[in-house]
């Protein structure tokens, strides 16, 4: 899956301060979003907006 900037879906940013590689995610899920904050990861918030896939 890709991602194409421009659009109008919210995409969240979090990162894994305890990971040395892939220490960043990406999703428009916010109860993923908010999973990932409660097991430790920090939220970022609105990374950018994306462009809905067909």
């Amino acid at each position: 899956m890709g991602w194409y900037s421009g659009g109008s879906v919210r995409v969240l940013r979090e990162y894994n301060p305890y990971a040395r590689t892939g220490t960043h995610n990406y999703t428009t899920d916010p109860k993923e979003d908010t999973a990932l904050v409660k097991a430790g990861w920090r939220a970022e918030g609105t990374g950018w907006y994306a462009v809905k896939a067909k």
